[in-house]
């Protein structure tokens, strides 16, 4: 097991931690993303060094998923918590970072599925994956399975499951048109 801990402050888009020995420890240990989200202990000095946290990732690189976590809006102690897909993760680390733009969206998707949750029905509006995420979907379910083509229902399926949502047969069309 390789626990990854990124953190991403205003001075440091990048910052590298890889001392944690579980997913545990490195989501809330003394050193872990809370407590540093949180200006807690011992960790509380990086934000003089690396500036104000933005967002911290955490995963394990052979996992299936990994975290994001950044403070609420407003509050200094509220940690909003969203699962990533460890693909896109590894996207990130290979680029050594990632936007503050794509942070946000991590973040958009947990809204727009919470929504989905309640009843209400995908729609354009929404915000769904990329052709870059499907991309990188497809060539995680690729190496998972040992395989070199996929049926894109396969891909839909898996999308389904990661955003909790439901694709349309109109919206998989729309997918097949924009990004196969």
């Amino acid at each position: 097991m390789t626990i990854k801990y990124r953190a991403i402050h205003t001075k440091s888009s990048w910052r590298k931690v890889n001392s944690h020995t579980s997913l545990e420890k490195a989501i809330n240990g003394a050193h872990g993303a809370k407590n540093l989200l949180r200006k807690k202990g011992e960790v509380k000095k990086r934000w003089d060094t690396y500036g104000r946290v933005l967002c911290v990732l955490v995963w394990d690189e052979f996992g299936s998923h990994g975290y994001a976590f950044r403070l609420k809006d407003g509050s200094s102690d509220e940690v909003d918590t969203v699962e990533i897909p460890v693909n896109v993760l590894e996207r990130y680390e290979q680029e050594k970072g990632c936007s503050t733009s794509e942070i946000d969206s991590f973040f958009q998707h947990k809204i727009n599925n919470a929504s989905l949750t309640h009843g209400n029905k995908l729609n354009e509006s929404d915000n769904i994956p990329t052709c870059n995420e499907l991309h990188d979907i497809k060539i995680s379910l690729l190496k998972k399975n040992g395989i070199e083509t996929i049926d894109t229902d396969l891909i839909y399926d898996e999308i389904e499951n990661i955003y909790n949502i439901h694709l349309s047969k109109d919206m998989r069309s729309k997918f097949d048109d924009n990004c196969f």
